[in-house]
């Protein structure tokens, strides 16, 4: 496992390697000069040259790009922003712990709705309570969460009042937001909690604990549910991901100070750093919750560890030195 779990860090070096050059690439060659912005469209033409001198902006792409690398690699350094003149590191770690709150709660949300629905779906298959619950899933899937924004606001702020619309100072304010990401991800989460349980419940072991008396309650979560988990903590490891880089839209609707909002202000001033730094982060702590989810799997299954260990045997007992160091 532990062999398993370098290889996977080692793995995320290229991925960030490319995220990074892909995001340079695209901030580099797009219309906008960051001087001039910074400067105003007043500013004499001497002082924006001299600006774009000071903040490297004149070299070659590829000599701004390796030593962008070099300064992560050597120093930590992620540069200053243009903006506002503070290192990159310090704005991002000043609104993450906003956006992983968020997505927190809309993880809740999402498996507070998906999961139980899933299952009450599954096992009530072509009733009624299915029906309902697959048009639920539809239409959730289908509805754009900026628009589902606007109307819980509408609704739940602007004419009932019970909640607030803007801001995240409190567990109030994270209820809309966590229901307008939760409500579209929550969706997928019924449908594959459904399609895997019905895959499992027809099994002879499931027959075979019923035939022993054992009650349906129990027979639903320990054996059903337990044995349709991997395809379920996938897509909740997916989602999540999704929600820490994809809340952008949703930040901007309700005015909450993360990651996205950061992003989207850095985007319309040009300051570059800020928002390869971001995107950065975002790919990091995407792969380290598919690292999570990879290792929850052998705790979930012990049948992936035993097959896992029995390949391993069998590649190191064959004798040949090459197949051991593939093993290895």
């Amino acid at each position: 496992m532990v062999n398993y779990i370098i290889k996977r860090i080692v793995m995320m070096i290229p991925v960030l390697v490319g995220v990074s050059f892909l995001v340079f690439s695209l901030l580099h060659f797009a219309p906008g000069d960051p001087a001039r912005i910074m400067l105003g469209d007043d500013a004499p033409v001497e002082a924006i040259e001299e600006m774009r001198e000071e903040l490297g902006l004149n070299d070659p792409f590829i000599t701004q790009y390796v030593r962008y690398i070099k300064n992560i690699v050597t120093k930590g350094d992620f540069g200053d922003s243009f903006k506002s003149n503070r290192p990159v590191v310090e704005l991002i770690f000043e609104r993450y712990p906003t956006t992983l709150k968020m997505a927190s709660a809309c993880l809740v949300m999402m498996i507070i709705m998906g999961l139980p629905i899933g299952i009450i779906s599954a096992v009530k298959q072509y009733t009624w309570i299915d029906n309902i619950a697959v048009t639920i899933g539809l239409v959730a899937v289908s509805m754009p969460n900026f628009w589902l924004g606007m109307v819980l606001i509408i609704i739940f702020s602007a004419n009932l009042h019970w909640l607030p619309a803007s801001g995240f100072y409190g567990w109030k304010y994270w209820i809309l937001p966590a229901m307008t990401v939760g409500f579209s991800n929550a969706a997928s989460l019924l449908r594959t909690t459904r399609s895997s349980m019905l895959e499992c419940i027809r099994q002879d072991y499931v027959v075979t604990a019923r035939a022993k008396g054992q009650k349906e309650i129990t027979v639903i979560l320990h054996h059903v549910l337990r044995n349709a988990l991997l395809p379920i903590f996938t897509v909740i490891g997916i989602s999540f991901g999704i929600m820490l880089g994809g809340a952008i839209v949703t930040e901007q609707i309700f005015s909450i100070p993360g990651i996205g909002k950061l992003m989207i202000d850095s985007i319309n001033s040009r300051d570059y750093p800020v928002v390869q730094g971001a995107v950065l982060l975002v790919a990091f702590s995407f792969s380290i919750i598919n690292l999570i989810v990879d290792i929850l799997y052998s705790l979930i299954d012990p049948r992936i560890k035993i097959q896992g260990r029995k390949r391993l045997k069998k590649n190191g007992g064959s004798g040949s030195s090459n197949e051991k160091g593939v093993a290895a």
